[in-house]
């Protein structure tokens, strides 16, 4: 079963460590993130980074 998009900002290790990694350092920016474990992830967002988001696999 596929992970939600909640699932993945967590195994990134939350929604600031995942928006480091995006390059998105402000504050705003950082609570836009956390925002997507409710809403989920932007399909630009999952297109523009596919090496971070549209992995097969994310766990065995």
């Amino acid at each position: 079963m596929p992970m939600t998009d909640k699932e993945i900002i967590e195994f990134y290790g939350g929604g600031t460590k995942l928006a480091r990694k995006l390059g998105l350092i402000t504050h705003h920016d950082r609570i836009k993130v956390n925002n997507w474990k409710v809403r989920g992830i932007p399909a630009k967002i999952k297109l523009q980074y596919p090496e971070i988001f549209l992995k097969r696999k994310f766990k065995d």
